[in-house]
């Protein structure tokens, strides 16, 4: 059985709305099932988007590699594109054996994933290091934006 995660398919904060579409249960251990449910997942991503109305962007992230995908999607339809990277793909995926590493197929994603990127209005890292890999890469750094997971720390007083 698929899931929301426990969460509910729609929630809006803050005056975004957020829809949560159903994905099967991920499978981590076959590249070839896991492949399969992506397969399953995007097809709703795109009717979710041919429904959508007062869309004024869409975020998409690294896992799975929704910005190649669906950025040219939104393009078409004139909403600002933002891509909030957790890792750096395929890279990620090469190494953790799913692809070879400097194969054809992860010359040819790296290739696919930098075309689309360069679609994105905006970039969003959440640090430093991602960064400078995605200016490596050939992005722009005036598009990427550092903005951490976690909190700030504060100092802790004793009064």
């Amino acid at each position: 059985a698929g899931s929301h995660d426990g969460c509910p398919p729609r929630e809006t904060g803050n005056g975004v709305e957020g829809v949560r579409v159903w994905s099967p249960p991920v499978h981590r251990r076959s590249h070839w099932r896991r492949a399969l449910d992506y397969a399953v997942l995007y097809p709703q991503f795109a009717w979710h988007m041919v429904r959508a109305g007062g869309v004024e962007a869409i975020v998409t992230m690294t896992d799975p590699p929704m910005h190649m995908l669906l950025a040219p999607w939104a393009g078409w339809r004139a909403w600002r594109r933002i891509h909030w990277a957790q890792d750096v793909y395929p890279e990620a995926a090469a190494e953790l054996g799913v692809i070879p590493p400097g194969g054809w197929l992860s010359r040819f994603l790296r290739s696919a994933a930098n075309h689309a990127l360069r679609r994105h209005d905006d970039l969003v890292v959440p640090g430093r290091c991602m960064k400078e890999a995605l200016v490596r890469f050939g992005l722009s750094a005036r598009r990427i934006e550092v903005i951490p997971n976690w909190s700030p720390v504060t100092a802790a007083t004793n009064e």
